[in-house]
């Protein structure tokens, strides 16, 4: 019995995983799809609802940011219950493997539906405004953009989150954004 990876006890903790916070993980995907789609729309409706690509770029780049940060925080958020963080590291499975689920979820599953979310939000707002066929189209993630930098930087933001997720007991987003405040004031 491997005690650091098995690819049957990740599985198990995977599914187990998705199951007990599909509901929450679903209605935080529509309440950021939901701000992300009113900012957007505020922004167009100031505009003659006309949004520039360097505008839906900076929404897609702040919520990214944001939203997983906020997210990645919140995965280990059980750390800080005792009963809740009992139950969790007794788990059967390794802590490679509890590590390794929480990383897929919020390094790669997040960034990807809200990537997709982001279209979708995009391109609602393409059909709903009057000169849809005057702007450039769906937004494109070409030379201009740099979407290998905003993931680079998304990955750099992550770390940070989850260091700050397993290293503080309460209000881990706050106390991580806070220590990195004083850091760049600090620097």
């Amino acid at each position: 019995m491997n005690n650091v990876f098995s690819l049957r006890r990740f599985t198990q903790l995977f599914v187990s995983h998705s199951v007990a916070n599909y509901r929450m993980y679903l209605m935080s995907f529509s309440v950021l799809m939901g701000i992300l789609f009113l900012g957007m729309v505020y922004a167009a409706s100031l505009n003659k609802f006309y949004l520039s690509g360097s505008t839906r770029h900076m929404f897609f780049t702040i919520l990214l940011f944001f939203g997983g940060a906020l997210f990645t925080t919140g995965i280990f958020s059980h750390l800080g219950d005792k009963r809740k963080a009992i139950a969790y590291l007794m788990l059967p499975a390794s802590n490679f493997e509890k590590l390794l689920v929480a990383w897929i979820y919020s390094l790669i599953i997040f960034p990807l539906l809200y990537t997709i979310g982001f279209y979708i939000v995009d391109f609602l707002l393409l059909t709903m405004s009057k000169r849809a066929f005057d702007q450039s189209g769906i937004m494109n993630f070409g030379e201009q953009f740099r979407y290998r930098t905003v993931l680079l930087s998304f990955a750099w933001i992550h770390s940070v989150a989850i260091f700050g997720a397993v290293f503080f007991r309460k209000m881990h987003f706050i106390k991580t954004a806070f220590s990195i405040f004083v850091l760049i004031t600090i620097v």
